[in-house]
């Protein structure tokens, strides 16, 4: 069934009453959380279902569900600061969508763990999911530099909390494999703002091809691709991560770390190749790294086939490469790879 936008935006509105308060009880911040799962799960379902029954692979679910989502992942990190300044550092918190179901496969399971102290302590840290282990490592060096502090000055009243919810929700076509795994700092109560690490901070990400259609499952090429949810886009998108698969070619029980250098909302979606007639290092998710291929020419991802009397080198790596004419009184077939083929 379609969501209705005006009764999810009832909700919102009283959960933004709510954290204006300032101030949330930890049964409150789990009522909240399960309230913000349940709604972002119902996104999950709607927007798989619309692009998988109905071949839409730009189904958004609903009118305005970006603007739902930039809420929710704000209400979300919201409720995750203040619920941390209840409990103890290392202490966990599981909230369940529907902890009394007899279906495993319908329970959605939100998961959060804080670390309090310096940057020096509070550095590391990892949450056991349903689908693997979720792990997170900063440099504190960087981190230090970054907040304009000193290994003398590092104070210790840092708050870190590390999360994932497992209902990410289709964005403009891109299906989530993984969780959606929220990482912020905050000091004294308040959100600290990081981007542009010098070294970034490492996430590992467990996932799976269960969410993905039929037709995405035969069509995944074993290579997961680090993204994040982008509040001013409303996309999921990826500058500023780098990605690294453990295993290219996983199909079950995988996992890639994320190399970020600023703090988000991350999720890994499938990687889907280079573009045509172009190729990549083995294992890499970067686009720029895609060069055309052997008798092939073109740049920025649009390579083509050179013609018959033309030729384009296997060595040719740069990012505009051309095909070249054969020698006088010479010539070759279409799509040469080499002055050899001139006869």
């Amino acid at each position: 069934a379609m969501l209705n936008f005006e009764a999810i935006s009832h909700v919102m509105q009283i959960t933004e009453n709510m954290l204006a308060a300032g101030v949330l009880p930890e049964n409150c911040a789990q009522s909240s959380l399960s309230v913000l799962f349940k709604t972002l799960d119902a996104i999950r379902m709607n927007t798989t279902s619309a692009s998988c029954e109905v071949g839409n692979n730009e189904a958004m679910g609903f009118p305005g569900m970006t603007q739902v989502m930039r809420n929710i992942e704000k209400a979300v990190q919201t409720v995750m600061r203040l619920a941390s300044s209840q409990r103890t550092s290392g202490e966990s918190l599981v909230v369940a969508s529907a902890p009394n179901s007899l279906e495993p496969k319908n329970v959605r399971v939100f998961k959060q763990t804080v670390l309090k102290g310096s940057l020096a302590t509070i550095r590391t840290s990892s949450l056991q999911l349903p689908q693997g282990m979720l792990q997170w490592q900063l440099d504190e060096q960087s981190m230090m530099s970054h907040l304009g502090v000193s290994a003398q000055q590092d104070p210790s009243d840092y708050t870190i909390v590390f999360g994932a919810l497992d209902a990410a929700p289709r964005i403009q076509g891109r299906q989530p494999l993984s969780p959606l795994v929220s990482l912020s700092l905050s000091r004294g109560g308040q959100d600290v703002l990081v981007q542009g690490l010098s070294t970034p901070i490492n996430v590992t990400i467990p996932f799976s091809t269960a969410a993905l259609c039929g037709s995405e499952r035969e069509q995944f090429t074993g290579l997961g691709r680090c993204m994040y949810w982008s509040p001013s886009t409303g996309q999921y998108q990826d500058d500023g991560c780098d990605t690294i698969n453990q295993v290219p070619g996983c199909k079950d029980n995988c996992s890639v770390t994320c190399m970020c250098t600023h703090l988000t909302s991350f999720v890994v979606v499938p990687f889907e190749g280079c573009p045509s007639n172009s190729s990549g290092p083995e294992g890499s998710t970067d686009l720029n790294e895609c060069q055309c291929d052997p008798g092939k020419a073109g740049s920025s991802g649009q390579c083509t086939r050179c013609p018959a009397g033309k030729y384009s080198s296997s060595d040719n790596s740069s990012d505009n490469s051309v095909c070249s004419a054969c020698p006088a009184h010479s010539s070759s077939e279409a799509e040469s790879d080499a002055v050899g083929d001139c006869k």
